[in-house]
């Protein structure tokens, strides 16, 4: 299943996960008038509905009516409300859990390791690094959550970094980061908050029976009997609707998460070539005192979103397959015994060579390979992550350290993109040293290596900066954001890679603090989005020439090459950035299928004699990461 498949499964999956919730809530309102109807008429007629007979005669519909839209309201609004809550990031879920941030220039050796296999997969895999949250627990567990990758985060224990190699973390993380692109993490977002809403009445049950257990006996036996048992039988009847929504809970949780995981082990084996290191570290929880268990008043709520099952014990759905079975499908040959782990094994278990010979990764490259590369978008295999690992260790070690802090990120992204040209680079120093001397400092410290910086270097340093980023205050946002669109119009005109990086940087931030919201995927065909795509790619094929009859020909060439002959070439020079701004956000609306057909369009208007250069590479990454395609560092 590639990445667009997983993203219409994950669809499909919301509806079949509205479809239960109608019916628990169905469900639990049918219950909870019928078990109301007889105490009631107990109540009044001192008389037990016995029989459906007796039932039927005793309806009232006014009475089921209000029962009902108080039911609906109460579960509507707890799940609203949960669902709005989880929609900030999934770092809402990583922090209910008693998780901590690992800042990105931790010394402690198990925490660096992490750090560094997440940056890894990451970046050969197109996105921006995760945040990595731990879990000061000793069970082997691990977790991804978020709406998006935009907003993902890779939840970790304890146990999860100090007893498991190298190996058999990127197993872990791997699997992790197979439910970040099919889609998984949005529907667990949903399925918890649909969820709270049905266990919320049982909480309210709880609650008015507690209190009225410690209601003050002061009052005659008679008095309490008239006073208390409207509110007595209403408290019993939601607590048993509460015992109903742990049920139903389960079942929903079992239905959506089985075989999501046995999907995510195939991809982390096949992300990482070595099914060894997955199947082991399900081992080691097998052998684990701890096993996978987390201890948290919320690890029920996200029992869904873990490795493995966080739970001593389940209800009857397990929303995990049995660890036997998972170990049996990775390893066929497995003799039955789990592994003891031992936590001394990781302190001398992960040495990574630094300062390697620089690879050229981005390289004057054939349409063909390019094209090809969009089917394995969201399926990174392991070449890419010894690519990524390559690229990480070629980049300068002052650069690197920088991107941890989000102040000296700041200047390093600044620093990237500073102009080229003399005058303006004088403006732009001049703005920066009157407006924030400190900011200013960091940007001199970092130019001192940018500009021998390899075009491939751009990237992964803005990926690995955007973690960093996402931890400054919203209004520390705010400045920033304004000082890079000062610095950028510094001279009043944008380059198309400065466009693209300008995009890169602000789009997911935007994002993250809520200046804007992430675009809907509402557009089926390139009809409705003829005007906007003409525009774009009139753009794209700009870049390649300044002769405007050899852009016609360029465009008509590429618009030819994905079927959308309907499309005409507008003139666009001098480019209007705003307008592009205006005419990308409508584009981002396309459905994932329809943003595809888009990437290959660009992947024509950037290729010149059946090749892409490496500046166009570097666009063409920018271009995906605008789109939210994870486009994979490109094959050699």
């Amino acid at each position: 299943m590639n990445f667009f498949e997983a993203q219409e499964r994950a669809k499909k999956n919301t509806f079949v996960l509205i479809f239960l919730f109608a019916f628990a809530i169905l469900s639990s309102i049918v219950l909870l008038n019928f078990f109301l109807m007889i105490v009631w008429n107990y109540m009044e007629f001192n008389m037990l509905i016995l029989s459906i007979d007796d039932f039927i005669k005793s309806f009232e519909w006014g009475r089921f009516l209000q029962v009902s839209l108080v039911v609906l309201a109460l579960v509507v609004l707890a799940s609203a409300y949960k669902l709005n809550e989880l929609s900030q990031g999934g770092h809402i879920v990583a922090e209910s859990l008693g998780g901590r941030l690992i800042s990105r220039n931790s010394n402690d050796p198990s925490e660096r390791v992490i750090l560094n296999v997440v940056e890894e997969m990451a970046i050969a895999s197109g996105i921006g690094v995760p945040p990595v949250y731990i879990l000061e627990q000793e069970g082997i567990n691990a977790f991804a959550a978020g709406l998006s990758y935009d907003d993902a985060i890779i939840g970790v224990t304890r146990g999860c970094v100090q007893k498991l190699s190298r190996d058999e973390l990127q197993g872990v993380i791997a699997h992790e980061f197979s439910h970040i692109f099919n889609g998984d993490m949005r529907l667990n977002i949903q399925a918890s908050g649909v969820l709270h809403g049905i266990l919320f009445i049982g909480e309210i049950g709880y609650t008015m029976l507690d209190a009225l257990g410690n209601s003050s006996s002061s009052k005659s036996r008679d008095d309490k009997a008239s006073g208390t048992s409207i509110a007595l039988a209403v408290g019993l009847g939601f607590l048993i609707i509460g015992y109903l929504g742990s049920f139903i809970g389960s079942i929903i949780k079992a239905l959506i998460s089985k075989q999501r995981e046995y999907l995510a082990d195939a991809s982390a084996v096949q992300f990482t070539r070595n099914n060894q290191g997955i199947a082991n570290a399900l081992k080691k929880i097998g052998g684990n005192t701890q096993s996978s268990f987390i201890k948290n008043k919320n690890a029920t709520t996200y029992s869904h979103f873990y490795f493995s099952n966080a739970l001593s014990s389940s209800f009857l759905f397990s929303s995990h397959p049995p660890l036997k079975k998972r170990i049996y499908r990775l390893d066929s040959g497995w003799n039955g015994h789990y592994i003891v782990p031992d936590v001394k094994e990781v302190k001398n278990d992960f040495v990574t060579e630094k300062n390697k010979k620089r690879e050229d990764i981005f390289k004057t490259m054939s349409t063909i390979s390019v094209l090809s590369s969009i089917d394995d978008i969201g399926q990174p295999k392991e070449k890419h992550l010894k690519k990524s690992a390559q690229l990480i260790d070629s980049l300068p070690p002052v650069l690197l350290e920088m991107s941890k802090e989000p102040f000296s990120a700041q200047g390093l992204i600044l620093a990237l993109l500073a102009s080229k040209e003399g005058e303006v680079f004088k403006e732009q120093h001049t703005i920066l040293s009157q407006e924030n001397r400190a900011l200013f400092s960091m940007v001199q410290k970092a130019l001192q290596y940018t500009p021998s910086l390899p075009k491939e270097g751009y990237l992964p340093l803005i990926q690995l900066s955007l973690t960093s980023l996402k931890m400054m205050s919203l209004n520390q946002y705010k400045t920033f954001r304004k000082i890079v669109l000062n610095w950028m119009y510094a001279n009043f005109y944008l380059s198309f890679f400065e466009w693209n990086l300008k995009h890169l940087v602000l789009y997911p931030l935007d994002i993250y603090f809520g200046i804007s919201k992430q675009s809907k995927d509402v557009h089926t065909h390139l009809g409705a989005i003829k005007t906007e795509l003409e525009f774009f790619v009139s753009v794209l094929v700009s870049t390649q020439t300044t002769d405007e009859k050899e852009a016609v020909i360029l465009f008509d060439k590429a618009k030819k090459s994905i079927g959308a002959t309907a499309l005409q070439f507008v003139q666009c020079r001098p480019i209007d950035y705003e307008l592009l701004d205006k005419m990308v956000g409508q584009i981002q609306q396309a459905k994932p299928m329809l943003r595809k057909r888009i990437l290959e369009l660009a992947i024509a208007c950037l290729s010149v004699d059946g090749e892409i250069c490496v500046n166009d590479m570097q666009i063409l990454h920018a271009i995906a990461a605008t789109f939210r395609l994870p486009l994979l560092l490109p094959e050699s």
